[in-house]
């Protein structure tokens, strides 16, 4: 068994689900997924579920609303006037608007409901409240190179 660590890149085959069976993301079936274990690009439970894997195994890993998008959050959901937006912008429902905050920051928000005089944005992440199950399959591991 390889000791996977941080440093290391793993090529990965993975498919993540809702709990209905709903597929969100997956790999291409013949382009494995490149990831460099410990920069956090990918939710820490799979990571540590990848650290104690052995290359041609295939693990499944349901990850919990905390640990992956955080729970969904009522107080992100907001009415802003129809006024607001660009009078050009064609609205649809599902649409990702980027709102742009007093403080400069910029948030993607979803459409979730237009009126006349508003559009209701929600701002949680899309995946918020949900649980997360992943079926992984560990195709390679490159050590990284000791200096």
């Amino acid at each position: 068994m390889v000791d996977i660590k941080d440093g290391d890149i793993v090529e990965i085959f993975f498919e993540g689900k809702l709990e209905d069976g709903t597929v969100f993301d997956k790999t291409d079936e013949k382009e494995p997924l490149k990831i460099k274990i410990g920069e956090g690009k990918i939710l820490p439970a799979v990571e540590n579920t990848i650290k104690e894997m052995k290359v041609g195994e295939s693990k499944e890993v349901v990850v919990e609303p905390e640990d992956a998008f955080g729970p969904y959050i009522d107080e992100l959901v907001a009415d802003i006037p129809r006024s607001a937006i660009n009078p050009d912008l064609k609205l649809e429902l599902g649409m990702v608007l980027i709102i742009k905050l007093p403080t400069g920051k910029r948030y993607p928000a979803r459409v979730i409901d237009i009126r006349d005089d508003s559009v209701k944005i929600d701002l949680n992440h899309p995946l918020a409240g949900k649980r997360l199950i992943f079926l992984i399959t560990l195709v390679k591991v490159e050590k990284e190179e000791q200096s």
